[in-house]
């Protein structure tokens, strides 16, 4: 018992991290490694709930805490809901974010001759959009030494598939950009870049 609480009031104190795209691959991934690492995590899926649920499970068996939140970050005002649901749960304070969720969009026009705009909103809305509002609202509720790991992709140096490619080029951009702002709060940003990775 003395053992639990001792974990309970270590995860706590580490706080919450929101993991988006959470319910499969790196970002499931990335949730599981949290929470045994002592952090409580909010699992964001878009639309696949039974997914989301057994990731959580996953991490309450092996011993930690976790709770599934439903948000397409692809728009402004779901992720502002997403963040106040997150408020209005019993986790503790956020402590980190990590922006994991993004479409490859293999089925989108993505050469020079068959782009489209409409393909292009929809890769940038994802996979920039979704992130940078992620870190505006993730900012307002960080205390000094929290942190965000934006999730890029080698890609980004190959320029293909290019929409995709251009998407993470510029949110390896934005991480510079946030670098400062998010500096003055005492909030920590990185950006990784795997490569192929099986998910």
């Amino acid at each position: 018992a003395l053992l639990l609480l001792g974990w309970v009031a270590q995860a706590l104190d580490r706080g919450t991290v929101l993991v988006t795209g959470a319910s499969r691959g790196i970002g499931a991934a990335c949730a599981k490694r949290l929470a045994r690492d002592g952090y409580v995590v909010a699992v964001n899926y878009c639309s696949d709930a039974d997914a989301a649920a057994r990731v959580v499970n996953d991490i309450v068996e092996d011993g930690g805490s976790a709770e599934a939140f439903q948000a397409d970050v692809s728009t402004e005002q779901a992720v502002v809901d997403l963040f106040n649901a997150i408020d209005a749960s019993p986790l503790p304070p956020l402590t980190g974010l990590v922006n994991n969720a993004g479409i490859i969009g293999f089925e989108m026009p993505q050469t020079l001759d068959t782009c489209t705009t409409d393909a292009f909103e929809a890769m940038m809305a994802t996979n920039l959009l979704g992130p940078l509002m992620c870190c505006r609202e993730a900012a307002k509720r960080m205390a000094p030494g929290s942190a965000v790991v934006n999730l890029s992709s080698g890609s980004a140096y190959l320029g293909r598939p290019l929409l995709y490619s251009m998407s993470k080029g510029a949110l390896n951009s934005m991480q510079h950009g946030l670098i400062e702002p998010l500096a003055k709060q005492g909030v920590r940003i990185n950006t990784v870049s795997p490569g192929v990775t099986e998910t």
